[in-house]
C-alpha cells in the first residue's frame, strides 16, 4: 500500500486537483478507491468521521496518509472504466440509458461491483480463500475515447446486461458475501 503523497494542490471553483508523486496512479483510480465503502469505513474509524457524500470531503493532511493499493496501470483499467461509467450515469444531463431502469439504479449496481473490486485489493487472499474474488471476471470496456454519449451508453448497457445475467460469476459471488465473509466483507457492506 502506498499513501497518497500530495505534491501540490490547486483549488479552482471549489474543486481540488491532486498531483501525486506516483505518476502511475490515475486520478480516476484514486477516485474509485476514495468513494468505496471500505475507504469510507476506514475514514470513519481512523478520523472518527463518517461521510456518506458521493465525493467525501477530506482535508489535505488526511489525504497524505491515505492507503491506496499500489497496482500497475493495466490493473487500474477496470477501476477507471467503472468510474467513467459512474460519472456519466450520475450526470443529470445524461439521458436514461434503459427505459425500465433509472441511471441511478444502474449506478447503484456498478457501485456495488466497484466496492467488491476495492475489497479485493485489500483482502485478496481472504476473498480468494472463501471464493468471493471478482477481479478475474471484470473487464469493462473503456468509454473515455468514445465520441458520443450514445456510444458510451451502449457500452454501459452491455456491461449492465452482462452483470444482470443470473449466472454471472460476479453477481453470484456478491450474493455469497454475507455467508462466506460475514465478519469482514459482509461487515463492511452493512456498516455503511
Amino acid at each position: 500500500m502506498l499513501a497518497i503523497r500530495i505534491l501540490k494542490t490547486h483549488y479552482d471553483n471549489n474543486s481540488m486537483i491532486i498531483h501525486t508523486l506516483n505518476n502511475d496512479f490515475s486520478i480516476k483510480y484514486i477516485l474509485g478507491i476514495i468513494n468505496s465503502k471500505l475507504i469510507s469505513l476506514w475514514f470513519a474509524l481512523y478520523f472518527g468521521k463518517l461521510s456518506r457524500k458521493v465525493f467525501p470531503q477530506f482535508k489535505i493532511n488526511e489525504l497524505r496518509i491515505f492507503p491506496i493499493a499500489d497496482i500497475n496501470p493495466e490493473q487500474q483499467a477496470p477501476f477507471i472504466a467503472l468510474v467513467d461509467y459512474l460519472l456519466l450515469l450520475h450526470n443529470k444531463e445524461t439521458p436514461q440509458i434503459l427505459s425500465h431502469t433509472s441511471n441511478t439504479r444502474i449506478a447503484s449496481h456498478l457501485e456495488d461491483i466497484l466496492n467488491m473490486m476495492v475489497y479485493e485489493l485489500y483482502f485478496e487472499e481472504h476473498m480468494k480463500e472463501v471464493g468471493i474474488d471478482v477481479l478475474q471476471f471484470i473487464n469493462p470496456k473503456p468509454i473515455d475515447t468514445l465520441k458520443t454519449d450514445k456510444a458510451k451508453a451502449e457500452v454501459i448497457q452491455e456491461f449492465y446486461d452482462w452483470y444482470q445475467k443470473p449466472d454471472n460469476a460476479v453477481r453470484q459471488r456478491m450474493l455469497l458475501v454475507d455467508t462466506r465473509s460475514k465478519d469482514i466483507i459482509g461487515l463492511i457492506n452493512k456498516s455503511l
